[in-house]
């Protein structure tokens, strides 16, 4: 408004005669940048200008400013702001118009120059985005049909011609296809009948004194008088300036920043003949030849025979077991969609598959699938969405690998069928828009030159061809152009020693101190407690954290907070002891998962556990408690009168009660403290 004062102030100052004329309309405008269609925006559309209070027929009317102010709506100023990097815009239209309906009859009157200047697109939040425009509207002479009034109105269509200017000087041309409602009326002009002059009709002959009165006395009055008020006053309803309903900024990128663990070297791997007592420490590599039972000194003569009938082949380790192998890693993203450059992106992509424990030279890694699960971030979603109107989304890439290091060389293996089938896209705010692709990692013979382990990787870049389906089934075609982070390190397999063609025929004469082809003499310390984590293995239960009290009641909802290395995935809640399914939930884009305590769940001390994919991530101590006792009585009715008659009535009630405001207390001190994995 304040923009279309400061034009104002540019036209004519209304004359006494004069009135002004402003009312707002609501258009529905189709915007199409940079050849894309951005859908159907509600775009608010202020006319104003300065017409006389009255006319006549056949009267012309002089030349008249005129302001055109457009209110964007917030989703198209953010997607402009945000998602095209716009940071001014400026336009004009070639057709708009107002019309003038008298007697029945219209008549459109071009305004051939109504133009924007260059202005400044808003980059905060909710910020109205104005844009104003000027325009003359040519001298219009009153038709001589007109009678009564003469309605000013806006045109029923009208078309933009922009250019969106983006931070890097690079520009994006846009057209707007506007429609108005049906009420178009912007104000009237009351029509007068004309003064009649008064007649002097000489006499026949001419007097040389003039007549004392004139033959028809002038009019003291005009024939008629023009209204008081004009006809159509401006509506005073309030703009429908599409401003007023908050937007919902999207939450901040979702990190997915790799954690430190797992390991990316096993520890957990025992050798495959234990010694005597379990070593704190697995051998870093594997004995080719255990003898049945080491000797803790050395025979005084060497033997020329293998003691303990040795085998003729040698004794190597079995192929190790396959062990989960799972990481996220943040990718940056440059996205274009239907040709146009929506920017770049950080996008979370989780690789999922599995490895073997361990291998030896010459090895044939089988072939076996892998998952990619690509997190979109919400202003992407967001502009999907309710911009493209996009409901699902299919993809894949051509190029896609995973990369295996050893011995100071790499190595890149293609994964040629990554592909994502079509799955549906969120429509609600800060919902994950995941998206699941599945592939083939092909056999891989471990090279001759592999030494202590092979090293697997993600590719520095990758590109993912998508389609959008939108919901009128048309598409937008897509296209990702995706490069990695500094470390794309995904883990590693250890490499066991080559094997050893014959038997050694003679022990050392004295026991090695460091690992040879021997089993060690003497056991190292005492046994490891547990090993640590194998590569792949999901994060550890410390990245989960406690956010509501651990007193609930049954019917109250218990929320938990999770690492970045948890963000897309789905977990499974279980109280025990008596295991009661709570069901699985899919970690938010804000790390966060919340489920309900079971309504049949019996009061006293619990464990909520955490499983990923049938592994407990982590336990959480609980109390069920009382509904009255936990301080919250939102959700009474989660409690039924019969439940509390079977636990025992009113006296155990009344106990329960006092224990469990200790426990609320307690709560109150430990309330989101750290869970810890069992």
């Amino acid at each position: 408004m304040a923009a279309a004062g400061v034009v104002g102030a540019g036209f004519l100052s209304p004359a006494a005669a004069d009135q002004t004329l402003e009312k707002d309309f609501p258009f529905k405008c189709e915007v199409i940048a940079g050849g894309l269609n951005l859908g159907i925006q509600d775009i608010g559309v202020k006319a104003t200008t300065v017409v006389p209070d009255s006319v006549t027929p056949g009267e012309t009317i002089p030349s008249t400013g005129v302001s055109i102010t457009l209110t964007m709506p917030e989703l198209l100023r953010q997607s402009t702001a945000l998602l095209l990097g716009g940071r001014e815009a400026a336009g004009a239209s070639t057709d708009s118009a107002v019309t003038l309906t008298s007697g029945g009859q219209t008549m459109t009157v071009a305004i051939p120059e109504l133009g924007s200047a260059r202005t400044p697109i808003p980059q905060v939040a909710n910020e109205p985005w104005l844009i104003p425009a000027t325009g003359t509207v040519p001298p219009i002479t009153v038709p001589d049909y007109a009678t009564d009034t003469v309605v000013v109105g806006m045109p029923q269509t009208f078309n933009i011609t922009a250019t969106i200017y983006k931070a890097d000087n690079s520009t994006i041309p846009s057209t707007l296809s506007c429609t108005g409602p049906a009420d178009l009326a912007l104000g009237s002009i009351a029509v007068t009948e004309p003064t009649t002059e008064p007649t002097t009709e000489p006499t026949s002959e001419p007097t040389t004194e003039p007549t004392t009165e004139p033959t028809a006395e002038p009019t003291t009055e005009p024939t008629t008088e023009p209204t008081t008020e004009p006809t159509t006053e401006p509506t005073t309803e309030p703009t429908t300036e599409p401003t007023t309903e908050p937007t919902t900024e999207p939450t901040t990128e979702p990190t997915s920043e790799p954690t430190t663990e797992p390991t990316t070297e096993p520890t957990s791997e025992p050798t495959t003949e234990p010694t005597t007592e379990p070593t704190s420490e697995p051998t870093t590599e594997p004995t080719t030849e255990p003898t049945t039972e080491p000797t803790t000194e050395p025979t005084a003569e060497p033997t020329t025979e293998p003691t303990t009938e040795p085998t003729t082949e040698p004794t190597d380790p079995p192929p190790g077991e396959d062990v989960d192998l799972s990481k996220s890693f943040d990718y940056t993203c440059d996205v274009t969609a239907g040709g146009l450059n929506l920017g770049s992106h950080v996008i979370g992509v989780l690789a999922e598959t599995t490895i073997p424990s361990r291998v030896q030279v010459g090895d044939v890694i089988s072939e076996r699938g892998v998952s990619i699960t690509l997190t979109m971030p919400e202003l992407l979603r967001q502009s999907t969405a309710m911009l493209l109107q996009g409901r699902e989304a299919e993809g894949g890439s051509t190029d896609s690998s995973i990369t295996l290091t050893t011995g100071g060389q790499t190595q890149t293996v293609s994964i040629a069928d990554l592909k994502a089938a079509r799955t549906p896209i969120p429509q609600v705010v800060d919902q994950p828009w995941l998206i699941p692709a599945t592939g083939t990692v092909p056999q891989i013979t471990v090279p001759e030159y592999a030494d202590v382990s092979v090293k697997l990787g993600m590719p520095q870049a990758f590109t993912i061809d998508a389609t959008i389906h939108k919901a009128d089934s048309s598409t937008v075609p897509s296209h990702l152009t995706c490069a990695g982070p500094s470390d794309l390190s995904l883990g590693s397999i250890p490499v066991g020693d080559a094997p050893v063609e014959e038997p050694t025929t003679a022990p050392t004469t004295e026991p090695t101190t460091t690992p040879t082809t021997q089993p060690t003499t003497q056991p190292t310390g005492e046994p490891t407690t547990a090993p640590t984590t194998n590569p792949g293995e999901d994060p550890t239960g410390d990245e989960v954290e406690l956010l509501s009290s651990d007193a609930l009641s049954p019917g109250d909802t218990i929320t938990f907070a999770f690492g970045p290395e948890w963000i897309g995935k789905e977990l499974a809640f279980e109280l025990h002891s008596d295991p009661i399914a709570m069901g699985t939930r899919v970690v938010s884009t804000s790390g966060e998962a919340s489920v309900r305590i079971p309504t049949n769940a019996p009061l006293g001390s619990h464990t909520v556990k955490v499983l990923s994919r049938g592994v407990v991530i982590a336990e959480v101590p609980v109390e069920i408690v009382a509904a009255d006792a936990s301080g919250d009585t939102t959700d009474d009715d989660w409690v039924s009168d019969d439940y509390l008659a079977a636990t025992g009535g009113p006296g155990l009630g009344v106990a329960v009660l006092g224990g469990a405001l200790v426990v609320v207390g307690a709560a109150v001190m430990l309330q989101r403290r750290r869970t810890r994995r069992d």
